[in-house]
């Protein structure tokens, strides 16, 4: 009698220890890795970015700008360290003349471009369907962001610009935030000159 209690009491410790072990390893497995599995389930705020006929997949990490005055946009929003080429006529600001000259929106220099292998092409008027083409098979996007005819206008140009740069949400925050230094300039003079000229009529 003995050595059979011994033997049940042996057998009931060891599928105890064998319960506990399941249970606990499981509960063990699944807190480690919940977090995993959430960070995986969390969408990125920023990308890809999704604007009218404007799609990025990725954060552009060499862009090129076929426009002066956008050139000049995207060193103002901080984009200048992945600036890999610029158009004929981009001469602002002074260390724009170390860069690749990639042609025109009108004739871009497609093998230049092909070396420099750009995420992003800025340009402020459409290109031909045949340019655009040729860019997309290189695997850049064509950003097109029209001459701002209005204060309005260029605030849409710097948000948008900066969105492409930087993402949906870092970037609108970017490109909201150096324009409105702009815009605080520009009321300001705007004051300045009613003020003259009340004083002058």
């Amino acid at each position: 009698m003995n050595h059979l209690r011994c033997t049940a009491l042996l057998l009931a410790a060891l599928l105890a220890c064998t319960l506990a072990a399941c249970f606990g390893g499981g509960e063990r497995g699944e807190a480690s890795s919940s977090p995993s599995q959430a960070r995986q389930e969390e969408p990125d705020p920023n990308w890809p970015v999704a604007i009218g006929d404007i799609r990025v997949a990725e954060k552009p990490e060499r862009i090129v700008s076929l426009s002066p005055a956008l050139t000049e946009v995207l060193y103002e929003l901080g984009g200048g360290d992945r600036m890999a080429g610029v158009s004929a006529y981009c001469d602002f600001p002074a260390d724009i003349g170390n860069l690749p000259d990639c042609g025109t929106a009108q004739s871009p220099d497609l093998d230049r471009l092909r070396e420099l292998s750009p995420d992003v092409v800025f340009v402020s008027a459409p290109m031909t369907q045949a340019y655009t083409v040729a860019l997309q098979q290189m695997g850049a996007e064509v950003v097109v962001l029209p001459r701002a005819g209005s204060i309005d206008a260029l605030e849409t140009t710097y948000v948008t610009a900066a969105t492409v740069l930087d993402g949906m949400q870092d970037g609108d925050e970017n490109g909201r935030r150096v324009f409105g230094a702009l815009r605080a300039r520009y009321d300001a003079l705007t004051d300045a000159a009613g003020g003259i000229a009340d004083r002058v009529s």
